[in-house]
């Protein structure tokens, strides 16, 4: 009976001391991110977040996401739970496999985490979108033509109003397009590109 006492207690504190999971560094030993976010040699040792400062055994080297994101900034809080999850300031979760955490040399000199942007499957979204922007196109249309033919709108404001009218005309038309139509030339993809830059 001892025994399975002991043997319970053994258990116990081995499984209590061992971390299911790893904290996925972005690049691999002995690099870090440089300002925009690539993997270079860097002679800076990798320095944990406070919290997990005697852990340097839970570090899972060369693991960044396959997805597009971002650097949390220093400025935002963020913790990492007893299951390997970044918890954001904001209350967002993220497992292992959609954050990892790097060193940022000559930008911040800090570590930081490398979220991945919520993927976005969902189609009608886009048809949402898309729509809005037409029909705020159509009700922009009915504005400029109103202000074009009614003599007392065509003051000194009334025409700054029709040049804002005709910008957001513009961009609003492009942002429609470019999220309902593929665009298979590069030139035309650009102009367009241009355009909403420049209009919005």
């Amino acid at each position: 009976m001892n025994l399975i006492i002991y043997l319970y207690f053994f258990i116990s504190i081995i499984l209590s001391s061992c971390y299911c999971f790893n904290i996925p560094k972005c690049c691999s030993n002995n690099e870090s991110f440089n300002s925009f976010g690539n993997c270079v040699y860097t002679n800076v040792t990798f320095i944990l977040p406070n919290e997990f400062e005697n852990k340097s055994d839970i570090i899972e080297a060369n693991r960044k996401p396959t997805c597009t994101g971002y650097l949390l900034t220093p400025d935002k809080n963020y913790t990492i739970n007893d299951n390997g999850q970044l918890i954001t300031y904001y209350g967002e979760i993220f497992n292992t496999d959609r954050y990892c955490i790097e060193f940022i040399s000559n930008l911040f000199d800090t570590v930081l985490p490398f979220l991945c942007f919520k993927e976005v499957n969902d189609e009608t979204a886009l048809v949402i979108y898309s729509s809005g922007y037409f029909i705020s196109a159509i009700f922009i249309t009915f504005t400029l033509i109103i202000y074009s033919f009614v003599p007392q709108l065509r003051t000194f404001q009334g025409k700054l109003m029709l040049s804002y009218l005709c910008t957001i005309l513009i961009a609003f038309m492009c942002t429609g397009i470019v999220q309902t139509v593929y665009i298979k030339d590069d030139l035309l993809c650009q102009i367009i590109s241009k355009i909403i830059y420049y209009f919005v």
